[in-house]
């Protein structure tokens, strides 16, 4: 094969050992040839000693991009000097020339970037490279930051994260988030601790520490489980009922991102004082956000159509409590999970009672146990109105009553009985009392056709 790929996880940091790791490459016949994420791909060559050296040039500004006209009269300047381009990738510029050629030059024209000793990023290295990771390490500490109160609100956990497989996944990529954030964030401040301790470019350290390595690998592995898991979520609910949903809910975050790339691409190698492109950037992702939130909103409601349930699954209906007048709407609903497979919602309507049952099953009792808990919660959270109670009825693991504070002492405002029976939670809402001995009734026959 002509093409060979390596795990890649250096970065600008890493400059002098990747110019080590090139020159190894090439002494075996095999040339870098482009640089995807992780991943470092090689083209097979014949052997050639070569010297390899890396540049950290334009240096990384907050809201705006690296201006390519710079980097072009950069690259230019580099090969009239005797280097040639081996990758350009961002700001990071990888040359390469035969072996105890003439040393790379320190300076360039004025017309390049002032001052003009400054060239090559022999001189100016250190202070690209720490400009760059002040930026990264900021802004992953904002984001570890929102991501853990975003957790916070999390908490108690809703019972929608055992009842959805997104949820499950959900709880496996966002420790993974703020562990890549704290590895990187680690990384970036041991560097830039070895910078200001005065390291210049000659002593600066060809290896890196093994602590450096494992914090490095250790983010690489980090992020591609989060991006695993992410993408792995996305395609759960967009093969479920409510992928629409998830997209149209994602779409604002996506084009918000684009907006912001856009603009800061636009302000490269323009002159512009920093407030202003900071309140131009977040007017326009504000903008964007706003305006498509809003279309997203009133597109991905789902249509009003009521589905009926198949006719040879059995439920509790409005007959069962007596019921004669006229069912003015039924719908039905299914959805499952990995740990809780089975699960059906029914709705009906009448001008007499309303009804809703929701009846789920999980692969354990352990699992339907912490189910019925968090949906306990759930109704706490969601219904402060509701006062909890525990309720009579032997046949069951568990039972609570969730009535309303200001309930009538006929019990005519309703309530919601929850029940917990081996591996099965069912949810009676009623507008009526659901203390009735009647209702314990049908539901412990119910129960009795569910075993």
């Amino acid at each position: 094969m002509d093409t060979k790929l390596h795990l890649f996880t250096l970065n600008a940091a890493d400059w002098a050992e990747m110019e080590d790791r090139f020159a190894h490459m090439a002494r075996h016949g095999w040339m870098i040839h482009r640089m995807i994420g992780g991943i470092a791909i090689y083209k097979r060559v014949p052997p050639r000693k070569l010297t390899f050296g890396i540049a950290v040039y334009p240096e990384s500004l907050v809201f705006e991009g690296f201006d390519k006209r710079k980097t072009q009269a950069y690259i230019q300047q580099a090969e009239m000097s005797g280097w040639q381009l081996a990758v350009s990738k961002y700001n990071l510029q990888v040359f390469y020339r035969q072996a105890e050629e003439a040393a790379m030059p320190d300076s360039v024209s004025n017309k390049i970037d002032p001052p003009a000793t400054d060239s090559l990023c022999r001189s100016f290295q250190m202070g690209n490279i720490a400009s760059q990771l002040k930026l990264e390490t900021f802004s992953f500490g904002a984001l570890l930051l929102l991501n853990l109160f975003n957790g916070s609100r999390m908490l108690p956990l809703s019972s929608w994260i055992l009842r959805t497989n997104a949820g499950l996944l959900i709880m496996v990529w966002f420790p993974l988030f703020l562990l890549f954030f704290a590895a990187k964030i680690t990384a970036n401040l041991l560097i830039l601790r070895r910078i200001r301790q005065g390291s210049s470019v000659a002593s600066y350290p060809r290896r890196r520490s093994p602590v450096m390595v494992l914090l490095q690998n250790t983010a690489y592995l980090l992020a591609s489980l989060v991006v695993l898991s992410v993408t792995a979520t996305l395609l759960v609910q967009v093969l479920q009922e409510d992928g629409r949903q998830i997209l149209f809910g994602l779409l604002p975050l996506f084009l918000a991102m684009g907006a912001a790339l856009g603009v800061r691409r636009y302000f490269a190698g323009k002159k512009m004082d920093a407030a202003v492109k900071t309140v131009l950037v977040v007017l326009t992702v504000f903008l964007v956000v706003t305006a498509t939130s809003h279309v997203t909103l009133r597109r991905s409601l789902p249509a009003d159509s009521p589905t009926p349930p198949p006719e040879d699954l059995t439920l509790l209906t409005l007959e069962d409590f007596g019921v004669t007048s006229t069912v003015t709407h039924a719908d039905y609903h299914r959805q499952s999970s990995l740990l809780v497979p089975h699960q059906q919602e029914y709705h009906e309507t009448s001008p007499q009672l309303n009804m809703r049952l929701a009846v789920s099953e999980a692969r354990s009792s352990r699992i339907a146990s912490q189910l019925y808990r968090m949906t306990l919660n759930d109704d706490r959270i969601f219904n402060p109105q509701l006062a909890s109670a525990e309720a009579d009825f032997p046949e069951a693991c568990h039972a609570t009553y969730m009535i309303p504070v200001y309930h009538a002492p006929d019990g005519s405002t309703g309530g919601t009985l929850i029940i917990h029976q081996g591996t099965y939670v069912v949810q009676l809402t009623l507008n009526m009392d659901v203390r009735d001995p009647h209702v314990h009734e049908l539901l412990k026959a119910y129960l009795e056709t569910l075993s």
